[in-house]
C-alpha cells in the first residue's frame, strides 16, 4: 500500500492540486517518493498527468485536507481511496500513524464546489450554448453587442458613427428583439442603439 499525500513546507497542503509535491509513503510511514505536482498550475491536462502520477507511484490511498468535488471524482472514479484531514498543522507522521482520525470521503459531493466551473457553465449554458435562457440572437459577428460590429463597452458604435439606419438591426430593433431583457441587455424601443 502507497498513501500519497499533498505537501507544502513538510506539512499537507490545504488544497490537494495546489500542493507544490506530492510525498509517497509506505505503510510503515517510510517516505518512498517526493514528486512536483504536475497540476499545480496547470489545466484539466495538468488533473490527468496528476492521476497517472499516482498510479505510476502505486497508490491506493489519497490524504487531503481540502479538495475540489471535480477532481475528487476524478480519484475515486480510478478506485483511490481519499481521506480527509482535518487540519494541516499535524505533522505527516502525526497524520499517517492515526488514519482513524481522518474522513472517509466517498462521494464527488463531499468535495469543494468549482466556483471557475459553475460560472462558466452560468455563462455557457450546460449543452454550450452561450445564451442558457432559453433565447438565442443571431448576431452578424461573434462579438457581445447589437449586431453592428462593436464590442460591449465601447463609447460609441459603428452603427451611430456611420449614420445607419436601424433598419440595419434584425426585425428593426437592436438585436433582434425589443421586449427580452434576459441576457443582460437593455432591449429598447426607438432610434439607436439598445446600449446607449
Amino acid at each position: 500500500m502507497i498513501i500519497a499525500i499533498p505537501i507544502n513546507d513538510d506539512r499537507i497542503a490545504n488544497h490537494f492540486t495546489k500542493a507544490r509535491q506530492f510525498a509517497f509513503f509506505d505503510p510503515d510511514g517510510h517516505c518512498k517518493a517526493t514528486i512536483a505536482n504536475p497540476a499545480l498550475n496547470a489545466n484539466c491536462q495538468g488533473k490527468d498527468a496528476l492521476i497517472d502520477l499516482l498510479k505510476q507511484q502505486g497508490t491506493t490511498q489519497v490524504m487531503v485536507r481540502q479538495i475540489g468535488e471535480r477532481i475528487l471524482a476524478k480519484l475515486l472514479d480510478n478506485q483511490f481511496a481519499v481521506l480527509q484531514t482535518q487540519s494541516s498543522r499535524q505533522p505527516i507522521t502525526s497524520i499517517l500513524r492515526n488514519p482513524h482520525q481522518c474522513q472517509s470521503l466517498t462521494s464527488p459531493s463531499q468535495g469543494r464546489p468549482s466556483a471557475n466551473f459553475a460560472h462558466k457553465h452560468t455563462q455557457q449554458g450546460e449543452d454550450g450554448d452561450p445564451h442558457p435562457h432559453g433565447h438565442s440572437h443571431s448576431h452578424e459577428h461573434k462579438s457581445s453587442g447589437c449586431g453592428c460590429g462593436h464590442h460591449q463597452g465601447d463609447g460609441e458604435h459603428s452603427c451611430q458613427r456611420h449614420n445607419q439606419p436601424e433598419s440595419r438591426h434584425q426585425d428593426g430593433n437592436c438585436c433582434g428583439s425589443a421586449s427580452h431583457h434576459q441576457d443582460g441587455h437593455h432591449h429598447g424601443q426607438g432610434k439607436g442603439c439598445c446600449h446607449d
